[in-house]
């Protein structure tokens, strides 16, 4: 983790959810804690770009229940990525940031799943998840949740 400030850290994130389309890549995420920590949550955003229900495209803003109605002053740093690792694996169509992505994704998934496999260069995804079948038989569409 790196300090930017008294406030804000930037830190290199990796997803570990097994059958994550995003988990074969590192990306930065900002981490920006306000005087009200830890009654109040922490923003978190990516840095990089990531085509995805819950993070906003060009902001990077993420937006997960753990941040806003779930938030408790107890909850550990680890336990917000562990979060963040959940959401990535299983979007949650109640805090999306986009209305577009929030459609794709609800009345198109496989579409859904290209437009983020576009985002994710072929050498950072497992090539079993882009083939027909995933690791466990699972449909590609359903690799998000």
């Amino acid at each position: 983790m790196i300090k930017i400030n008294d406030f804000a850290y930037k830190l290199q994130y990796h997803p570990c959810e097994t059958l994550s389309v995003y988990k074969e890549k590192t990306y930065s995420l900002e981490l920006v804690f306000s005087l009200s920590y830890p009654n109040n949550a922490p923003s978190l955003r990516f840095t990089d770009q990531i085509y995805h229900l819950n993070v906003g495209f060009n902001s990077g803003e993420v937006r997960m229940a753990v941040l806003e109605d779930d938030w408790s002053p107890f909850l550990s740093l680890t336990s917000l990525i562990e979060s963040l690792d959940q959401v990535l694996e299983a979007p949650d169509v109640n805090y999306a940031l986009d209305d577009g992505i929030l459609e794709l994704y609800q009345t198109n998934r496989s579409k859904y799943l290209n437009k983020v496999l576009d985002h994710v260069t072929l050498d950072d995804v497992v090539l079993c998840n882009i083939e027909n079948k995933g690791t466990h038989g699972e449909d590609d569409s359903e690799l998000l949740g």
